[in-house]
């Protein structure tokens, strides 16, 4: 079986809607309810806590800790992104169990379709 490549889809629509229709046929992207405002909550969260430690690391972390730990700052920066993906997905009424299948939606629903232009 192929493996999902979001490069590929951004070139072609049709293999981008191929797995888009796999991933809805699988129930691994599902109908909702708008959930938006939960997501952009989680977002900003996220955001405050990775800016946070970003001032933090500044003065006070690396006394106790040294440059451990910073790392993380971009796994939380990564987060942020994927819930206002998903309350993005939210306000067109789906949500995602996998984040190739939220990188299909958006891209054939933001991309093809030039909503997001």
């Amino acid at each position: 079986m192929k493996k999902p490549n979001w490069k590929l889809w951004l070139k072609d629509e049709k293999e981008c809607k191929f797995w888009l229709d796999s991933y809805i046929k699988k129930k691994i992207l599902k109908k909702v309810s708008d959930e938006s405002r939960l997501h952009i909550k989680r977002t900003d969260h996220n955001l405050t806590f990775a800016n946070w430690i970003i001032e933090k690391h500044k003065d006070e972390i690396p006394e106790v800790l040294g440059d451990n730990f910073y790392d993380w700052v971009i796994s939380i920066y990564y987060y942020a992104i994927y819930h206002a993906a998903l309350a993005l997905m939210s306000k067109d009424g789906f949500t995602s169990k996998n984040h190739s299948a939220t990188l299909a939606f958006l891209i054939y629903h933001h991309y093809h379709s030039q909503k997001a232009f």
